[in-house]
């Protein structure tokens, strides 16, 4: 009984010295580590390069055309390789393109960038961002082409909208991509027509006759209630 009362001894040493030496550590280390890095800013830090190739889904007919309009393309478009100019504000007359990027797993984080003559080729080859590996990425285009104009002979190719003959053709693709894509290849994109919409601005809607459609708001703060600017 004796001859075992020095190696149990010898055990709770043991033990003491290796807890006393795990207190010393931890009593040295930073009570309140500061937190990881936010997702969206991990992404952003950590950005790839990537590309998409835009295509259109070849139609019989593209919807929201009038008859005998139904395969027309207008001009400028992405179609006959046309690029709108980076350096230029949006005009009407110039079609639309923006790409958008997300990720599931990273709500806060969103990249958004207009097609332009600087990022895309006149063959709808369009230079992006990826997100690093370990992130999905939801791959949004919305595709706006020009406004027909009903008082012009020739461009006057779009179904109207109640009473407002100005419209444009929308076309959209939106995909979530496990692990993304490298800049290897061009991630391929095919644009269908999921809508028009119509030709309107804070003056009004263009309409058959006249270019604008100008509503009896009833007096300034009508106007500024409709436009949710009263208080302002």
């Amino acid at each position: 009984m004796n001859k075992k009362i020095p190696k149990i001894l010898s055990f709770l040493t043991i033990a003491l010295l290796l807890s006393a030496i795990a207190f010393s550590t931890s009593s040295k280390a930073d009570p309140n580590p500061s937190p990881s890095k936010p997702c969206d800013e991990d992404i952003s830090d950590n950005l790839d390069e990537a590309y998409i190739q835009v295509n259109f889904e070849a139609l019989n007919k593209i919807p929201f055309r009038k008859s005998g309009k139904e395969l027309f393309i207008p001009s400028p478009d992405l179609r006959w390789g046309n690029l709108t100019k980076d350096d230029k504000p949006h005009s009407k007359k110039d079609y639309n393109c923006v790409v958008t990027l997300s990720s599931p797993q990273c709500p806060n984080w969103v990249w958004s960038e207009k097609m332009t003559d600087k990022n895309t080729t006149s063959s709808g080859k369009m230079k992006i961002v990826m997100p690093p590996v370990g992130y999905d990425v939801t791959l949004q285009v919305v595709y706006k082409e020009i406004y027909d104009d009903p008082l012009t002979a020739g461009k006057d190719f779009n179904k109207a909208i109640d009473n407002v003959n100005s419209t444009s053709v929308v076309y959209t693709w939106e995909m979530t991509y496990l692990g993304g894509w490298g800049p290897d290849i061009p991630q391929p994109v095919f644009l269908y027509p999921t809508g028009h919409e119509k030709n309107c601005d804070d003056f009004g809607c263009v309409t058959t006759g006249k270019k604008a459609e100008i509503q009896d708001f009833g007096g300034v703060n009508a106007y500024l209630e409709e436009n949710g600017l009263f208080g302002h």
